[in-house]
């Protein structure tokens, strides 16, 4: 320990019987861990057990705060998996000064994980700080905490960050907001995933699940026909708008999405929630028309444009597409391979899907902006 802190630990020992042999124990305990070349997690949970009781005994004001300053010395000091263990303990304790708990929340996620999560001595303000301070890792964490006000779930929500979303609404123990409910509801349009825990949520009425129904997956349209007392799949149907016709024009061989679905996808863009897992997605689900329009939008092309390139055998424009927007390899093979029905429903044979990734692994980002940037004009 610092020189400092041993005379803060000397006037402590003057000053209180109470806290004296907590103290010397904990000096103790912290010489012989910094001396063990393999610490291990007894004696980490030993020392964390000390801090947390250091900080629950009863002490005058002064005295609280000289003990604040020797335990947040000695976190300052600690390496990772001490300060992990100390804001394990101390996460479920309400007596911990806000200075130390926003310390171990500002720490590595790692760190600062359990006090984010569980931490009561957190307030709004201390949160919503993190949030606009941190990054989507403090954020998700924070997404799963038991009480969230209307505040700093709004304040999660602006965010657009899908897995906070997801965190959030897996969190049955908050009410989502207006405006979590409206995000959430545009997200599920195009996440399998959020789209299967949302419509469980008890927020979500019978006309939002209709809302819903014409973008999810079949199982989730068994789901809402069952759980929202509606007799079949038809019935949904004609409560929905005409979205649901220009989809079923989809199936039968016309690709061209509608302008409904390119505004959406413009929207979809501007929040931040259009991606290559989005896009991904919706070919998997069988919902070309919609992937084409959020292609538009997501590389500045016109349709007819991105029709032509998905439907050239080669695959080059489509590579092109995806190594000037930094989509991966993955990316590109899933989406060559589920737009087959666009050129006629062809097998791709090995030989072409190598000649596709052979194009993809060549050309340059550079270059695929280049040509990108020409197709524009």
């Amino acid at each position: 320990m610092t020189k400092g802190l041993q005379l803060k630990k000397m006037r402590l020992l003057d000053s209180s019987t109470k806290a004296a042999p907590l103290l010397v124990q904990l000096h103790d305990s912290h010489k012989m861990y910094q001396l063990a070349k393999d610490p291990t997690p007894e004696a980490r949970t030993e020392l964390a057990s000390i801090m947390s009781d250091l900080l629950n005994i009863e002490l005058s004001v002064a005295e609280h705060e000289l003990i604040t300053d020797v335990l947040m010395t000695l976190i300052a000091q600690a390496e990772i998996n001490l300060r992990r263990a100390v804001a394990e303990r101390l996460s479920v304790m309400d007596n911990v000064p806000l200075r130390m708990i926003v310390h171990l929340a500002n720490d590595e996620i790692t760190v600062a994980d359990p006090v984010l999560r569980r931490s009561r001595v957190l307030h709004d303000m201390d949160l919503i700080y993190i949030v606009k301070a941190k990054g989507p890792e403090y954020w998700r964490s924070i997404a799963m905490r038991p009480c969230i006000s209307n505040q700093l779930i709004d304040v999660l929500v602006d965010t657009k960050d899908m897995s906070t979303a997801i965190h959030l609404t897996e969190n049955r123990n908050i009410t989502l907001t207006e405006k979590a409910i409206e995000s959430f509801t545009e997200i599920s349009k195009v996440s399998h995933r959020m789209a299967k825990l949302f419509v469980a949520r008890p927020e979500v009425t019978e006309e939002l699940a209709m809302k819903l129904y014409n973008f999810v997956a079949d199982d989730l349209k068994q789901y809402i026909t069952h759980n929202f007392d509606l007799k079949n799949a038809a019935i949904a149907e004609q409560k929905i708008s005409d979205v649901v016709e220009d989809f079923r024009t989809s199936m039968q061989g016309d690709f061209m999405p509608t302008n409904q679905m390119v505004l959406f996808a413009e929207e979809l863009y501007r929040r931040g929630g259009l991606n290559a897992e989005v896009l991904v997605e919706n070919l998997r689900r069988g919902q070309l028309n919609d992937f084409i329009a959020m292609l538009c939008v997501f590389v500045g092309l016109p349709v007819a444009t991105v029709v032509e390139i998905l439907q050239q055998t080669s695959g080059q424009g489509l590579a092109v597409v995806c190594k000037a927007k930094h989509l991966s390899k993955h990316d590109f093979v899933n989406m060559y391979l589920l737009t087959t029905r666009l050129r006629s429903g062809r097998i791709v044979t090995q030989d072409v899907l190598r000649k596709a990734l052979s194009y993809y692994d060549k050309i340059k980002t550079s270059d695929a902006r280049e040509i990108l940037n020409q197709s524009r004009h």
